[in-house]
């Protein structure tokens, strides 16, 4: 079991752009993709879920699906980052406030 580091500051956004979640774990000669589990949330919702070496998505909160993806290139290097788009009710109010 490794441990996990998050920021322990808000993470703060432009309304209507994406976020970007980081994560970094320990990585050495031991790790194995088959064996990692990454799973990101708010609260109880879960946000984004990695296991099995894919994405989770039957996992995801309803509000939070086709809104999420993982950098898993940079898993191997420990620090795999999920990306949190607006939904697209936010991408809707945007348009119609900037026509």
């Amino acid at each position: 079991e490794a441990e996990i580091t998050v920021p322990r500051d808000t993470i703060t956004g432009f309304y209507g752009e994406a976020l970007i979640l980081p994560c970094t774990f320990p990585v050495d000669s031991s790790w194995d993709l088959k064996n990692t589990v990454i799973t990101w949330q708010r609260g109880l919702d879960v946000v984004h879920s990695f296991y099995y070496s894919q994405d989770q998505h039957d996992r995801q909160n309803r509000h939070y699906v086709n809104r999420t993806s993982l950098f898993s290139q940079e898993m191997a290097g420990g620090k795999p980052a999920c990306t949190h788009a607006p939904s697209a009710q936010t991408l809707a109010a945007r348009r119609r406030a900037s026509e």
